[in-house]
């Protein structure tokens, strides 16, 4: 959980440092303060208290960025930041819990197999055969032969998972995959996306030549949620 309150943490601050990039300071420290306050929350309170007291803070930001910044466009910004970070907390904890702690790890498991083989699959596929950008004003280096590689790795690592499993392979952690690789490649794209309407390359500097947290998880945040609501919605993934 811990782990988890870090990230959303850190990726708070850095999406506030990307407000910021819109010349609204204000965006920023309110930001870092929810951020502590989501921190901090968690290792003071229970899972549910911690998650509860997040919907608190959205209201404590409507009301603060709309009294200090008097821009709607920056505060539904600012918002969005804070709901994106908030699913994916809440959703990586969901999955971490859901049931009983081995079937949650394993679905955790699943889902990070099947992003990290987007990913790879998608950079070097893309990077190898090359041809038609996939949206060239906002990821110019993203290619179509990238989405259909990376839906092949993942769709590779699905089947990978239900070996190691001791499942059939004709089930949905191998069908669901596709789904969650097409969800990580979109959250991919937002996140370039937001990144290029504040004029950045990275989000922020925390991993040397790799990025800050939002680079490294931006796939990840829209698969998780994905994944959830299928939970939720009776999927039951994996029933063994």
């Amino acid at each position: 959980m811990y782990a988890t309150c870090l990230m959303v943490s850190g990726g708070l601050s850095e999406w506030a440092l990307l407000i910021d990039r819109f010349k609204k300071r204000q965006l920023f420290w309110l930001d870092v303060a929810l951020a502590m306050a989501i921190l901090f929350g968690a290792l003071l309170s229970t899972t549910v208290l911690a998650w509860s007291g997040l919907m608190l803070a959205l209201s404590f930001i409507l009301v603060l960025s709309r009294f200090y910044i008097r821009s709607l466009s920056t505060t539904l910004w600012g918002i969005l930041g804070f709901v994106y970070m908030a699913a994916f907390g809440w959703s990586l904890l969901y999955l971490r819990h859901f049931h009983d702690l081995v079937m949650g790890m394993d679905l955790v498991f699943y889902l990070l197999a099947v992003v990290w083989g987007t990913d790879i699959g998608a950079y070097i596929i893309g990077r190898v055969m090359g041809g038609p950008k996939l949206a060239p004003q906002i990821s110019p280096g993203k290619t179509w032969a990238g989405v259909w590689g990376g839906l092949g790795v993942a769709g590779l690592a699905a089947v990978g998972f239900c070996l190691y499993e001791g499942v059939p392979l004709a089930t949905k952690p191998l069908f669901l995959a596709f789904g969650l690789s097409g969800a990580s490649q979109i959250g991919d794209l937002f996140e370039s996306y937001v990144k290029r309407r504040a004029g950045v390359k990275e989000s922020g500097g925390l991993i040397p030549g790799h990025g800050g947290i939002l680079d490294r998880i931006d796939g990840l945040v829209f698969a998780s949620i994905l994944l959830m609501l299928f939970q939720m919605a009776g999927g039951n993934l994996i029933s063994w």
